[in-house]
């Protein structure tokens, strides 16, 4: 899987499509059992920063199931 490079961050809504982009790439890695992910951006939160809503559809070999996350995008720069 690709590690972040914080290099890459202009602004705060760069720092957030990295974090979407980043989930989005977790299914391609088997190691973790995932099979599909969803990723759904929140809108902009009262912060005036936007919050990613992460569906990961996941099968362990006895069942699959869903889990959701909500990750909160938090970028200062100098």
């Amino acid at each position: 899987m690709k590690v972040l490079s914080l290099t890459e961050i202009k602004n705060w809504k760069t720092f957030e499509d990295l974090i979407a982009n980043y989930f989005r790439e977790v299914k391609r890695d088997n190691e973790f059992n995932i099979d599909d992910v969803i990723v759904q951006p929140t809108g902009t939160g009262s912060d005036g920063g936007r919050d990613i809503l992460v569906t990961f559809t996941v099968d362990d070999s006895v069942m699959t199931f869903q889990r959701k996350w909500v990750v909160q995008c938090k970028c200062k720069l100098p």
